[in-house]
């Protein structure tokens, strides 16, 4: 359309819509300006829908003589941009909160485990999981979840403790005698070195 009214300009020329076809053909090529930008960018992130209002309003800032036609066009562009924006934010939201409940529910079994040895090792992989993806939802938490994050991260730490101690213990119960004779003097001495040493 935008090529068939650039052929037809010479028609125009000195005659009385002159100023209306260059009127029509200004605010056509903004139009197909407007429309490039919008459809340059695919929308399937947060990232990428803000980044795609920002281009628009840079777009909006640098142009000139916009016809109310065209701000009607841009109104339209920004609700469906804030529309979609709104939309992936309620899905980074839910993802978030799955990713917290699949959490809680598997420190809830951690109780169910009778060996130590097992409890301590579920509590680790819950740990790591939180420290692998707790960057990819953690801002999609709300204060409350954030508190339920640092709980269930506390009590696996907790839990680890204490199953350290009894695996200690359990090992040491294990061995002859003379070594846990020779391992508790031992002890001793670094308990009372590191006393000194503290209030040195």
């Amino acid at each position: 359309l935008y090529e068939e009214l650039v052929k037809k300009s010479v028609q125009f020329l000195n005659s009385d819509v002159e100023e209306q076809y260059q009127s029509i053909n200004d605010e056509l090529k903004l139009l197909i300006e407007l429309l490039q930008l919008v459809e340059s960018v695919r929308i399937n992130t947060l990232e990428s829908c803000q980044a795609q209002l920002n281009k628009i309003q840079h777009w909006q800032n640098i142009t000139e003589n916009l016809t109310s036609r065209l701000r009607d066009r841009l109104q339209s562009i920004y609700e469906e941009l804030e529309q979609n924006k709104l939309q992936l934010l309620q899905q980074k939201q839910t993802a978030a909160q799955e990713w917290l409940k699949e959490l809680s529910d598997r420190y809830t079994q951690i109780y169910q485990l009778l060996n130590d040895a097992d409890k301590f090792e579920a509590a680790e992989q819950i740990l790591q999981q939180i420290a692998a993806e707790k960057s990819h939802y953690v801002e999609f938490l709300n204060q409350k979840d954030l508190q339920s994050l640092e709980k269930i991260e506390r009590q696996c730490i907790e839990e680890q403790s204490r199953n350290k101690a009894n695996q200690i213990l359990q090992l040491f119960r294990q061995l002859p005698r003379v070594q846990r004779q020779n391992l508790y003097e031992r002890l001793a001495q670094y308990l009372l070195d590191s006393t000194e040493g503290g209030n040195g």
